[in-house]
């Protein structure tokens, strides 16, 4: 049965919530398919199509508007395990690297986020939330959360209040932005 949470979600934000939805939905497929699509890459013919899946989306609208409210929900509904990194929470290379790179990165946990630890399929997401207020505090913190996302093995929502803001420029161009 569909949370009353998720469906008070989808009615206040509609397509928006229908398409992250959809990209979580087949998420995992979809990596899959990238993973061996590249471990395949020499024996590509070249020219071929790059791939449109994106490993993180990007939601960006005004503060208070339920934008953090609804990735949560909608993950949980989604049967995922959410870890969630903020603003307030220091996001230096060196430590985003270290604490996400880790959990991207390890086996186990890997396993985990392919549901194949402990015999119940869990899921694990990665909320990123204020991105664009990465500061000088966070020094060299966006091109980390680049690389982790190239890495990642788990869907990442990447939160911002301005998708215009210079810092969000790049990430723009590496999450699915169609929310």
């Amino acid at each position: 049965m569909e949370s009353s949470k998720v469906t008070k979600a989808r009615e206040q934000k509609g397509c928006k919530v229908k398409r992250l939805e959809a990209w979580l939905g087949s998420w995992h497929r979809e990596n899959a398919a990238l993973e061996a699509a590249a471990a395949a890459r020499e024996k590509a013919p070249k020219g071929q199509a790059a791939s449109t899946f994106h490993k993180a989306a990007l939601l960006s609208g005004p503060p208070g508007v339920g934008k953090t409210s609804t990735a949560k929900v909608l993950l949980q509904a989604l049967n995922y395990d959410v870890v969630e990194l903020n603003a307030s929470d220091t996001r230096s290379q060196k430590q985003l690297q270290a604490f996400a790179g880790d959990m991207v990165g390890n086996t186990s946990i890997a396993d985990f986020a392919d549901g194949k630890v402990g015999g119940k399929q869990r899921k694990l997401a990665l909320i990123m939330d204020e991105c664009d207020g990465m500061s000088a505090g966070d020094r060299g913190g966006m091109m980390a959360l680049l690389g982790v996302i190239k890495a990642s093995k788990m869907p990442i929502i990447c939160i911002c209040n301005d998708r215009q803001s210079a810092k969000v420029n790049t990430l723009d161009l590496m999450t699915f932005d169609d929310i």
